[in-house]
């Protein structure tokens, strides 16, 4: 009972000197760890920067980037208190400059939290998919753009916990900066024990203000997880219009001819000049084995990758060797494999972003385009769903939708229904025939033999990275000239390796 009293007795007479404390203490951690995140995120977008392929600007950025991964190091690996003191006592010594304590534990937090945070949102974009740029990409986004809209976002929801951490560690660290005499609450509670000689009494009391700190900081965090989350169920908009059997094309399709493209990963030879026209309004199927170069191929024309030789003409003007290639992506949509919507956007807003952002629709214009196509897709009812909440099939489909509000000359599918199981492929495909029967020009590499057959002008078989033959759909599989070709669909036939869709109503 002593001991309760006693403890009761220093909050009563000491109350304003704890309360002092501890706002000087909730300040430091506050503002530091604001400043170390701004500090850490810099950094990270810095390292993600593209480098250049030569010139005084690669090597201007190789030395920033080397500048800051000394920072990190550097700052991680020695103690906060030896921080303190360097800053606080060595920057009059050095710089001349001497700074009030408040400012010199700013400081010292600010610097030392950058380090942290700049790893830790590291791991934050390392941890989102590559698809999620690639398909910023393809819609003309720039590095910039990309950053802010689709990998920064994702980012923070990603880090928080970690992040909140920080902060949190930060808040029971500022008790090394009484080193440099910062009068914060460790500080505080010493004083009241100098002036009280009792030893116990008062760091139970520091460690129950730490505790209530700390605990509010976490749940305050967690709220703001949830939030960030968003709501687990969405609704479904209601169906008022039947969907369109034929598109209205924003513009018509725009003729392509790839010419002597050539690409290599280290010694291996992907693409070993491949020659090849479509013209404006034609769908063309690309068929092979896998490794053959047909995903290389598809990527080197929208420029993902970039071609170490060879020419890429868009209604007559070569694409390839362009240095800043947003504007003609935005021309070029690519529909992938895994599908790569974002997954901080719902529905709608993955088909307006591109809009805005690449074409500087206004949100109104962007709106309208949007659900016009996922209307057409037969996704117009689940604009408020975001693709975490999509099947495989749908999410494909609002894929085809976001392609398509970009209003592009041409679209690549890469392998679109791979990845779906056999009774989503029919959805997918059906939306796919509807494009080909609109008129839009179309490269599509693909297992599903039975719609090249049904739904391509022209069928190429590529093979070891060469375009081993090619021709309408009747004459490649009922009278396959290259004994490559013979071999590859016998062996579909043997194996059932590929699904043939029932055909769609």
């Amino acid at each position: 009972m002593t001991f309760f009293l006693t403890i009761g007795d220093l909050l009563i007479k000491y109350w304003p000197n704890f309360l002092k404390g501890a706002g000087v203490t909730m300040l430091l951690a506050l503002t530091g760890t604001l400043s170390g995140f701004i500090i850490g995120m810099v950094i990270q977008c810095v390292r993600t920067i593209p480098e250049k392929e030569k010139g005084i600007g690669r090597i201007a950025l190789k030395i920033i980037k080397g500048i800051l991964t000394a920072y990190v190091e550097l700052f991680r690996g020695t103690p906060m208190m030896v921080q303190a003191c360097l800053i606080y006592f060595g920057a009059p010594i050095l710089f001349g400059w001497q700074f009030n304590k408040l400012v010199a534990g700013y400081l010292v937090i600010t610097i030392n939290t950058g380090a942290y945070m700049a790893e830790i949102i590291r791991g934050g974009f390392d941890s989102i998919d590559a698809g999620q740029r690639d398909g910023a990409k393809s819609l003309g986004m720039n590095h910039v753009k990309t950053m802010v809209y689709i990998m920064i976002p994702q980012t923070l929801r990603r880090i928080l916990p970690a992040a909140g951490n920080e902060l949190v560690a930060n808040i029971k660290d500022t008790t090394v900066l009484n080193v440099i005499g910062v009068i914060e609450l460790f500080s505080n509670v010493k004083d009241v024990i100098n002036s009280t000689f009792k030893s116990f009494e008062p760091f139970v009391i520091a460690a129950l203000i730490y505790f209530v700190l700390t605990f509010t900081v976490t749940r305050l965090l967690r709220l703001l997880e949830k939030g960030l989350e968003g709501k687990a169920h969405y609704e479904l908009i209601e169906e008022t219009e039947t969907k369109p059997q034929k598109l209205a094309l924003g513009r018509p399709g725009g003729a392509l001819t790839v010419r002597g493209l050539q690409k290599s990963f280290g010694k291996n030879d992907v693409l070993k000049g491949v020659d090849f026209h479509v013209d404006s309004g034609e769908v063309v199927s690309i068929i092979g084995s896998s490794g053959s170069g047909k995903s290389t191929l598809l990527r080197c024309i929208n420029l993902l990758s970039k071609p170490d030789e060879g020419e890429i003409l868009l209604d007559g003007i070569n694409a390839a060797g362009l240095k800043k290639p947003a504007a003609y992506r935005a021309k070029v949509a690519m529909v992938f494999q895994q599908f790569n919507l974002f997954d901080n956007l719902n529905v709608l807003e993955n088909c307006m972003i591109g809009q805005v952002k690449v074409l500087g629709a206004s949100k109104k214009d962007a709106e309208k385009n949007a659900l016009y196509y996922l209307q057409a897709v037969g996704m117009d009812r689940f604009v408020k769903a975001y693709p975490r909440q999509l099947s495989g099939g749908q999410k494909q489909r609002v894929a085809i939708a976001r392609a398509l509000a970009m209003n592009p000359e041409i679209i690549l599918f890469d392998e679109p229904t791979s990845a779906l199981d056999p009774e989503m492929v029919g959805e997918v495909l059906k939306v796919m025939r509807t494009l080909a029967d609109s008129g839009m020009t179309m490269v599509v590499v693909t297992h599903e033999m039975s719609f090249a057959k049904e739904a391509a002008d022209r069928v190429i078989f590529m093979d070891n990275g060469v375009i081993a033959e090619e021709g309408t759909p009747e004459q490649l599989f009922n009278h396959p000239e290259n004994e490559r070709t013979r071999e590859f669909l016998q062996r579909i036939v043997a194996d059932h390796s590929v699904h043939f869709a029932k055909p769609c109503s």
